[in-house]
């Protein structure tokens, strides 16, 4: 009835649909034999337990899980997750066919468990993986992988200890299954002779490893543990195995070919056999044939003998991990052998790490002999020496850095070195035959090497130096790819591949040899980068590519080698057409280049596209013809101050020298003021492309520069003027409509009528009497006052630079009387900035075009001669003195520019001889009068140190309000640093004294002007750990937890951030008086975020963290990734996942914790992406 009622409703929301399911639950829970009334199931909290309830009613209950899955979903048992309820209820099914020791079903269950990653399944893994009665020993090893990646750490190392022991039952049941379907008989390793070794040679060996695992392979297991993996790190280098020769015709196998060796196998081990994972960082390897090579979906047929020797040392190795043993395994050597002899050609690192297990050098030899003499042979046998040089004398060849493998060359080198220097003590018998086999292969691999050289290059090359030195060696090889000889530059290509040159240092050293040969044309250039592939090869440090095509390539490019630089920019365009310092695109340059190509043969590029020069090399380009062309791509063209041209500019350098050289038709200097008309005339076409502000450019150009002093009298330019003021007046009466232009063509109206009145103001008698004068300094002064144009920062530089080259009052006045009125300076005033001037330039670290500091100390003297000699004129004299003062008391200013400073107040009776003492005597009164006005300061008590020690302690002893211990701290500041001895007590440090009394006052007052205090004492060396200790437990006696944190947290102790946060830990209740933004601060800088989290100020710092940080970024302000993987690294996803929620500004009702782990994971994968 209830289930007809709910079909009445069309639109079926999910509570009604709920609804449903509860009902259908009902007839599925009575068919498990389950009786329970609806209401129960209804208000049955937590329904999994209905579930478990439905397992048991039955004993086959278990067996229908696909019944048992659908009543978790009818009944919405658990959570409201599908896959974490299919993974409870294939837990519950798991446990319950455990139970009744169905391991089959068991199994059944776990492995749905497996498939499906239910993480809450891996305990129920664990139990029948433990379990011995359950005999499928290869599915309770998976089951034990599964279970290791979910378990619990305190169970990883026994499930690990579980999970090698059955694997070792596999490995012992198929080295079983392999003896028992041996051939009668397969050559050994150890049978030189050519004898057949019987199988119970091999019986003997698997019983050894079945019977007496204690002994098995203890060699292996200590060498390999250690020696093994620094091959493995070693031979990673992916040039170390390359450039082989097959000298030698290579031996099969001991017991014959393996049917799945292929003709083209690696028996002449010519290359580096690896697997074919890797094969892709080796060029020019060997995939091996006894591994995976991803050709078909089954790993390869092993030869027979080949498996039982792998086997046996997979299991003798977890046998010996398992009872931890160390010690030399029985394991046969023949065995040893065969193994590495079979994968040397396919697997060169195996092997190796195989080969270090054998205790007997000669053993090894006998391989290694055997073996063809092919670079490979040779280099992994001095490998191999170099390493068990390394365990003989018990040392580690790894480098410190262990993520870092060690280069195999440097490794054998520096074996080599260590015997030169060693002392012969200091080796032992084992490692002297090691020497000695290293040192043959070494000369066997430096004969073959300095054959090759010597052969490709054809001399030239110090042979000894190249064989010894790496960087030589280097510079050599690169140097020899600079050639035009394919042969030679082939050499080069095979020397860097066996010395581990990199390949793209080569190409990239022959590429920029082809640019900067000046023989070799751009059709050349062009034609080996593509026979050699070159842009493909460098492009795979593309951005190492593009650094060097920049730093290295284009400024050795002529800028008038059209062609090499447009090649240059075609391989910076397939670089990504990155924007270059001018924020220009290579494909911009390329066609800027083709078109000041077309419009000028000649062009300089390089010269026209730097802002240093293109100006000036720009104006000597244009000419009638050109200007239009440079005039349309002047916005891609550079000036000065980082900015680019204009149309306009372009037509204002034009018409400027078109105004004093002429054009095509007019090519005569004018030498009258009508010619000069006439010429400015012939420049109104071009003037009228001009703006408002480039007109000014004209006018300064041809009316205030030298040129036009030298060419033209004042009345012609003054009548130009006029007509560019017409002109100007002309072009804002014909943009009316637009405003804003017609305001500029008026503001130029107003400049240059300022410029017309300047020009009126030359014309001054007293100007012009002045330019008449023979004394080139004042002639100098006229022209500059002429090119001032009025301006009245220009005038009063000119009058400074009179009295600074003077000084000479008269001839101040003289000038001063010309300049406008507007200028508002007396001749005080031009003393006055003189003396600034050149404080200014003394407190510089490098002087700006006064002069040195000796000659800018005899102006300060002379200007000072001056002051004193026209005191009553200038009446300055005592504000220069105070000015010169107050520059003593500059700490910012070397003490050797004070002191001459001082000297010269000496010697011009503006200051005592003894200003020194004084300065010092008159800051301490200074202090002292502020705390204690009756006390009177002797310049005896400040003399010396121990006279200020006691001065001290004196005022010390008197002071009692805040502002009397401030002032006193002020006092040590000014005094030089008292000396720290090894008899005084940290009690007895002025500071510590200071601090520790303040702190005595008892207030939050004074704490807060402790803990300031104690900043400036951190900075003397007298003030040590142990002072601040005395002082850091006053404080604590306070109780006062920020002050307590602050003042622990200003210092670089580890060990007192740790107290300070044990403080804090037992604080039970933080309030806002408790922190402020400094201590935030500083626990955000001292990363000390994860040591909070427990504590009341965790959520102030994240509060500060996102919010305080915003109003000034500073360099050391933490980032919010940086907190949230100190907290990860700590242990704290769920904070810092909420902390990232939070950053996201994401709703506190939807914080949840999967939310919050889900945008953790999502931010790893950013971060480490």
């Amino acid at each position: 009835l209830a289930k007809s009622c709910l079909y009445l409703i069309e639109a079926v929301p999910s509570s009604i649909e709920e609804e449903f399911d509860l009902i259908s639950s009902l007839s599925l829970l009575q068919e498990l034999g389950v009786v329970i009334l609806p209401l129960q199931v209804r208000l049955c909290e937590n329904r999994m337990t209905i579930v478990q309830e439905a397992l048991q009613k039955k004993a086959k209950n278990y067996k229908k899980s696909a019944k048992i899955m659908k009543l978790a979903f009818l009944l919405r048992a658990g959570t409201s997750n599908n896959h974490e309820r299919e993974g409870k209820v294939w837990t519950l099914l798991g446990d319950h066919a455990f139970q009744v020791k169905d391991y089959k079903e068991c199994y059944s269950s776990c492995k749905r468990i497996m498939e499906g990653g239910y993480e809450e399944g891996w305990l129920v893994c664990y139990t029948l993986g433990q379990c011995n009665e359950f005999d499928d020993v290869s599915a309770r090893k998976s089951l034990m992988s599964f279970a290791l990646a979910y378990c619990a750490e305190d169970l990883i190392e026994t499930i690990l200890k579980t999970k090698s022991e059955l694997e070792l039952q596999v490995l012992q049941e198929r080295v079983k299954f392999l003896v028992g379907d041996l051939p009668a008989h397969f050559p050994s390793a150890d049978s030189e002779d050519g004898e057949v070794r019987q199988t119970d040679e091999d019986s003997k060996a698997v019983n050894t490893i079945l019977k007496q695992s204690g002994r098995t392979l203890k060699v292996l297991h200590s060498t390999t543990h250690t020696a093994a993996k620094v091959v493995l790190t070693s031979v990673k280098s992916a040039q170390f195995w390359k450039d082989a020769v097959n000298w030698v015709q290579p031996p099969g196998l001991l017991w014959g070919s393996s049917p799945d060796v292929k003709e083209d196998g690696n028996a002449a081990l010519t290359k580096q056999g690896v697997c074919a994972f890797y094969s892709g960082l080796i060029e020019n390897s060997h995939i091996s044939l006894i591994e995976a090579n991803y050709e078909r979906y089954a790993g390869p047929d092993l030869h027979q003998q080949l498996e039982i020797s792998s086997s046996i040392l997979r299991a003798s190795l977890i046998q010996d991990a398992l009872k931890n043993e160390s010690s030399a395994s029985s394991i046969e050597n023949s065995v040893l052998l065969d193994v590495t002899k079979a994968y040397l050609p396919e697997d060169l690192t195996y092997a190796l790490s195989v080969l270090l297990s054998l205790k007997k050098a000669d053993e090894a030899e006998v391989l290694f002999s055997s073996l063809p003499s092919s670079p490979i042979v040779i280099q992994a046998a001095s490998l191999y020496y170099a390493i068990k040089i390394y365990i003989s004398l018990k040392m580690s060849p790894f480098p410190e850095d262990t993520t870092e493998g060690m280069d195999p060359n440097s490794l054998i080198e520096k074996v080599l070195a260590m015997r030169s220097s060693e002392p012969p003590l200091a080796a032992n018998k084992k490692s002297l035959r090691y020497w000695e086999l290293l040192k043959k292969y070494n000369k066997m691999l430096y004969d073959f090497i300095q054959a090759e050289i010597l052969h490709s290059i054809g001399g030239g090359v110090d042979a000894t130096r190249f064989a010894n030195d790496d960087e030589y060696k280097k510079d050599t090889i690169l140097g020899i790819s600079m050639t035009l000889d394919d042969s030679v530059f082939q050499t080069a290509i095979t020397l860097a591949n066996h010395y581990h040159i990199s390949l793209w240092d080569l190409y990239m050293t022959h590429l920029e040899y082809l640019f900067s040969e000046s023989s070799v044309s751009s059709a050349v250039l062009t034609e080996r980068i593509e026979r050699f592939k070159l842009s493909e090869k460098l492009m795979d440090q593309k951005k190492a590519f593009e650094v060097r095509l920049r730093n290295n390539i284009y400024p050795g490019i002529d800028g008038k080698d059209h062609e090499k630089l447009t090649t240059c920019f075609s391989l910076l365009e397939d670089c990504g057409d990155n924007e270059d310092d001018l924020k220009l695109q290579p494909s911009v340059h390329k066609n800027l280049l083709k078109k000041f190509k077309a419009a000028m043969a000649n062009i300089d590029y390089k010269k026209l596209m730097c802002s240093e020069t293109s100006s000036s090399y720009l104006m000597s380009l244009l000419n009638e013809s050109s200007v239009h062309v440079f005039a349309k791509a002047a916005t891609n063209i550079p000036k000065q101050g980082e900015v680019f041209y204009e149309p306009s500019n372009i037509y204002c350098l034009w018409t400027q020298k078109e105004f004093f050289e002429g054009n095509s038709s007019t090519t005569k200097v004018p030498s009258n003021k009508t010619e000069w008309i006439l010429r400015f005339k012939s420049c109104s076409d071009m003037l009228q492309r001009l703006n408002p502000s480039d007109v000014i450019l004209f006018v300064d150009a041809v009316i205030f520069s030298e040129k036009a002093l030298e060419n033209m009298d004042l009345d012609c330019r003054s009548d130009i003027v006029k007509q560019v003021i017409k002109l100007c007046r002309a072009k804002s009466s014909k943009h009316k409509s637009n405003v804003l232009l017609s305001n500029e063509w008026n503001d130029a109206v107003v400049t240059l009528t300022s410029y017309q009145s300047h020009l009126q103001r030359l014309e001054d008698e007293t100007l012009v009497q002045l330019r008449e004068c023979f004394d080139p300094k004042i002639k100098n002064y006229c022209k500059e006052f002429d090119l001032s144009k009025s301006a009245i920062n220009k005038l009063q530089d000119l009058l400074t630079e009179i009295v600074l080259e003077g000084p000479d009052l008269e001839l101040l006045k003289t000038f001063l009387s010309c300049c406008p009125a507007d200028i508002g300076w007396e001749p005080a005033d031009a003393y006055i900035e003189a003396i600034n001037k050149i404080l200014k330039q003394l407190k510089q670290s490098q002087n700006l075009g006064i002069g040195n500091s000796p000659s800018l100390i005899h102006t300060v003297e002379a200007i000072l001669g001056d002051i004193s000699k026209e005191k009553e004129e200038l009446m300055i004299e005592d504000i220069a003195a105070k000015m010169l003062n107050e520059f003593c008391q500059d700490s910012d200013v070397s003490v050797s520019v004070r002191l001459n400073i001082l000297q010269l107040l000496e010697k011009t009776d503006c200051l005592s001889p003894e200003y020194g003492d004084l300065l010092l005597l008159y800051r301490t009164q200074a202090v002292v009068s502020s705390m204690f006005p009756d006390i009177v300061i002797s310049d005896e008590e400040i003399k010396e140190e121990f006279q200020r020690r006691l001065l001290f302690d004196n005022l010390l002893s008197l002071c009692r309000n805040i502002e009397h211990f401030q002032s006193l701290s002020k006092l040590l500041i000014h005094w030089p640093p008292f000396t720290s001895t090894e008899k005084r007590e940290p009690k007895d440090d002025e500071w510590t004294k200071l601090m520790c009394k303040l702190i005595d006052l008892n207030s939050i007052e004074s704490l807060a002007v402790a803990v300031s205090i104690l900043e400036k004492a951190l900075s003397y060396p007298s003030f040590e750990k142990e002072c601040f200790q005395l002082v850091f437990e006053k404080i604590k006696e306070q109780r006062k937890i920020l002050y307590v944190l602050k003042s622990a947290l200003k210092t670089n102790y580890s060990d007192i951030h740790e107290e300070a946060m044990n403080e804090l830990k037992v604080t039970l209740q933080i309030s806002e008086e408790d922190y402020d933004n400094e201590l935030l601060d500083l626990i955000l800088l001292r990363s000390l975020t994860t040591q909070i989290i427990s504590t009341g100020l965790y959520k102030p710092v994240v509060e500060f963290l996102l919010h305080g940080q915003d109003d000034i970024v500073q360099d050391n302000y933490k980032s919010i990734d940086t907190i949230v993987k100190e907290l990860c690294e700590a242990g704290y996803e769920s904070e810092a996942g909420s902390l990232l929620l939070i950053h996201k500004s994401i709703h506190s009702s939807l914080s949840t914790y999967s939310s919050a782990m889900s945008v953790l994971q999502r931010w790893s994968s950013v971060s480490k992406s």
